[in-house]
């Protein structure tokens, strides 16, 4: 339950890290427009969806989910 916990506020931390350093990311990765710089953040929460998915399809928790709703 420690480890959950901890990983909460680890993936919470860096979301709002993320957020704070879109204009350093602009800089340094000489970009544009606010949008290429957005498209940072939508990447980092695909990612995240992408994630959990492959979590849920490799330890059954997607098929049990499923057999739920049925």
């Amino acid at each position: 339950m420690f480890i959950i916990g901890a990983l909460f506020f680890i993936f919470g931390f860096f979301t709002w890290i993320n957020g704070t350093l879109i204009p350093y990311l602009k800089i340094a990765c000489q970009l544009k427009s606010d949008l290429q710089s957005f498209l940072v953040v939508t990447a980092f929460f695909i990612a995240y969806a992408v994630m959990a998915l492959l979590f849920c399809i490799s330890s059954g928790l997607l098929a049990a989910a499923a057999c739920t709703f049925l």
